[in-house]
């Protein structure tokens, strides 16, 4: 096993249960990066908005696949391999999906961090997982980014790469947008499955926050399960306001959409304001339990075509 690997010493489940997994097929032994490639090619059509007053983006699944594949080849470039660890901290951005589909597609572990978590946090997260590349925005409401790295020197010290979402970057940093001028890779990186996808961090409210480790094998098996109980949500928009950092919405808006039978459009708001998306929806707009902000429930529930 590489080095790059075997720093999780992760356990190796009951041979019995993995029988089941994969007699039921919520195993397959592809990669999460090799999935997300497939289900964003057959699903290209569909839409992937974001509704920001400062970063909004209307395009499809086709454009972000491109954006996310031109993302791992830069990294892919600079020597970054599967099982480094890729970090970001951004809002509900296209960044951040291409991130997110972007470190899929590198067979990276891909670390995201919630947008409002403050120095305390983003120096515990970063010093637990020693991120090779990490993906911060400069600003974001009362958020400034940068003015919070400035005091995690000791934590970015080993840090090959820090990219900063719209803004200048510092002296040793890189513009986010330099690294997407790389030729895109031509697919998913392939990857152990029992190693580590997706590393999300919990809110730390009453302590250090706790690293959740989801190997591709079982991020795989999540989202099968996950979709498989609710085909009538297939097709329908699926609009998310819950941070992509955080499991709810990187799992409700970027994971399981992509496996939903027929595919469906993606829309992320960056914050909240239900009066500017909602009409422009069609009726059926699925917004899931994760990923719905409980105050709005009395608003959504004044128009009865989008009743929850």
């Amino acid at each position: 096993m590489s080095s790059a690997w075997s720093r999780w010493e992760l356990r190796s489940p009951l041979a019995e249960v993995a029988a089941r997994y994969y007699a039921e097929k919520f195993w397959t032994d592809a990669s999460f990066g090799e999935l997300v490639d497939e289900q964003l090619r057959e699903h290209a059509a569909h839409e992937f908005r974001v509704w920001s007053d400062v970063r909004p983006y209307r395009g499809t699944l086709a454009d972000v696949h491109v954006l996310a594949r031109r993302f791992a080849g830069s990294h892919a470039a600079r020597g970054v391999r599967a099982g480094d660890v890729l970090a970001f901290q951004l809002p509900n951005w296209v960044e951040a999906a291409v991130c997110y589909w972007g470190g899929a597609l590198l067979g990276a572990v891909i670390v995201p961090i919630v947008h409002f978590y403050g120095p305390k946090e983003l120096q515990f997260i970063l010093g637990d997982v020693s991120p090779r590349v990490y993906v911060t925005a400069a600003r974001f409401r009362s958020h400034d980014y940068l003015e919070n790295l400035s005091a995690l020197a000791a934590e970015l010290a080993d840090v090959e790469i820090v990219a900063v979402v719209g803004g200048s970057a510092p002296s040793g940093m890189r513009p986010f947008d330099g690294l997407m001028e790389g030729d895109p890779v031509g697919g998913a990186a392939r990857v152990d499955p029992a190693m580590p996808a997706v590393i999300p961090y919990t809110s730390g409210t009453t302590a250090n926050p706790k690293g959740v480790i989801m190997t591709h094998r079982g991020l795989e098996g999540e989202c099968r399960q996950m979709t498989t109980p609710i085909p009538q949500l297939a097709g329908r928009p699926n609009l998310t306001a819950a941070p992509i950092g955080h499991g709810g919405g990187m799992l409700g808006a970027l994971t399981y959409t992509l496996f939903r039978g027929g595919g469906t459009d993606i829309h992320l708001v960056d914050t909240w304001q239900c009066r500017v998306p909602l009409p422009r929806h069609r009726p059926q707009t699925s917004i899931p339990a994760s990923t719905r902000p409980t105050p709005v429930f009395g608003v959504l529930n004044q128009s009865p075509t989008h009743r929850v």
